[in-house]
C-alpha cells in the first residue's frame, strides 16, 4: 500500500517537481516522473536539493557516483562540488579518471597563475586515457578551480593494474598487500560483487577471471579511499562510477576501515528507466540517489551480442 501511495503522490507531483536538475542533455525519458528527483535512503522518501546539500556539507567524505557517458551526471556533480564550497567546505576533489602516476603532471598544471581545465586535460593526457570526452567532465574541474580546491589523482596506474590482474589469476595470490592497509570484503559482499561482475559482463557463469576482477575492483576501491584520505586534510569528494561508491562493497567499505570515525555520504546519479516509476529496493546501496533522464536506452548486453555475432560472421567470410 505504501509503495502504491508513493507512486501516486510521485505521479501527481511530477509536473511541479520535474526539471529539478534541468535543462537536461540526455535525450531519453525526460518526462519520467522520477527525473530530477532526489531519493534519501534514510528518510525513505524524496528530499529537496537544499536538504541534500545540508547533509553532504557535514560529511568528511562525499562520493558522487556517475554513469560515465551521461553529461547530466557530470553537470550535477559540478553543482554539488560548487554547493559544498559555497557552504564553506574546502574538500579535495579526487578523480577515478586520473591515475596516481599523473599526480605530478596535475600538480604542475595547477601550479600556474591561472590554471584551466583545458590545461589539466592536456597535462594528464586525458585524450589518451580512454575516458569519455573531457568536455563532459570540464564543468567539475572548472568549478573546483574556481573554488581553489585541491585536485587528486585517485586511480591505480594502468601498469599496476595489469600486474595485479596477472597476479590475481595465480593460485597463491594474496590480496592483502594491495589494499592500502584496508581489509578485504566480507564473504557476502564479495559474492555480491562477483555476481554483479558476471552480470555486467553479459554472462551467466562465473569463471576464474570473475574472481580476479573482483580482487582488482577491491584494490581499485582501496586505492581511491586511501587517496581521498591522503589528499584531503579538509575532507574529500570522489568523482567515480556508481559501482565504486556503493556503501556495502565500494570505496566506503575501505574508508570505514581506514578512517573509522569519518562521516561518509554517498550520492549516486542514476538514469531512469521507462516503466519503472519507483526508486527500488536496491537503492539502499547509496545514501542518496538523484534520478536523471537516460543517455541511452539500448540493452548493452544485446548490443554486445550483436557485436560478437558480427565478429563471428566476419571471421567466417
Amino acid at each position: 500500500m505504501r509503495r502504491a501511495a508513493t507512486c501516486l503522490l510521485l505521479c501527481l507531483l511530477a509536473p511541479v517537481l520535474m526539471g529539478a536538475g534541468g535543462p537536461w542533455t540526455s535525450p531519453h525519458n525526460r518526462d519520467h516522473p522520477l527525473a530530477g528527483r532526489i531519493w534519501s535512503t534514510e528518510a525513505g522518501d524524496f528530499v529537496s536539493e537544499e536538504t541534500l546539500v545540508a547533509t553532504l556539507s557535514k560529511a568528511d567524505f562525499v562520493l558522487l557516483g556517475e554513469r560515465h557517458d551521461n553529461p547530466d551526471h557530470h553537470r550535477l556533480q559540478a553543482r554539488m562540488v560548487g554547493a559544498l564550497a559555497a557552504a564553506g567546505r574546502q574538500p579535495a576533489v579526487a578523480f577515478e579518471m586520473i591515475a596516481t602516476d599523473r599526480q605530478p603532471a596535475l600538480d604542475s598544471a595547477l601550479d600556474t597563475p591561472l590554471p584551466t581545465a583545458a590545461a589539466i586535460a592536456e597535462a594528464v593526457a586525458w585524450s589518451e586515457s580512454g575516458w569519455p570526452d573531457f568536455a563532459m567532465y570540464a564543468p567539475i574541474f572548472e568549478t573546483a578551480l574556481a573554488s581553489r580546491l585541491p585536485l587528486v589523482a585517485a586511480a591505480s596506474a594502468r601498469e599496476e593494474m595489469r600486474d595485479l590482474t596477472k597476479a590475481a589469476l595465480t593460485a597463491d595470490f594474496s590480496l592483502g598487500p594491495w589494499l592500502e592497509g584496508s581489509k578485504p570484503l566480507s564473504d557476502t559482499a564479495y559474492e555480491d560483487l562477483a555476481k554483479e561482475l558476471v552480470s555486467s559482463h553479459c554472462s551467466d557463469r562465473r569463471t576464474p577471471h570473475t574472481d580476479a576482477m573482483a580482487m582488482v575492483q577491491q584494490a581499485k576501491d582501496a586505492r581511491m579511499a586511501a587517496r581521498m584520505i591522503a589528499g584531503g586534510a579538509k575532507g574529500a569528494v570522489l568523482i567515480a562510477g556508481t559501482g565504486h561508491i556503493r556503501n556495502d562493497r565500494g570505496v566506503p567499505w575501505h574508508l570505514r576501515a581506514l578512517a573509522p570515525d569519518a562521516r561518509i555520504a554517498t550520492l549516486a546519479f542514476m538514469d531512469v528507466a521507462a516503466g519503472d516509476d519507483e526508486p527500488g529496493d536496491y537503492l539502499t546501496a547509496f545514501d542518496y540517489v538523484w534520478f536523471t533522464p537516460a543517455i541511452d536506452v539500448e540493452d548493452p548486453c544485446e548490443r554486445f551480442r550483436e557485436q560478437l555475432e558480427k565478429m563471428h560472421e566476419k571471421a567466417a567470410e
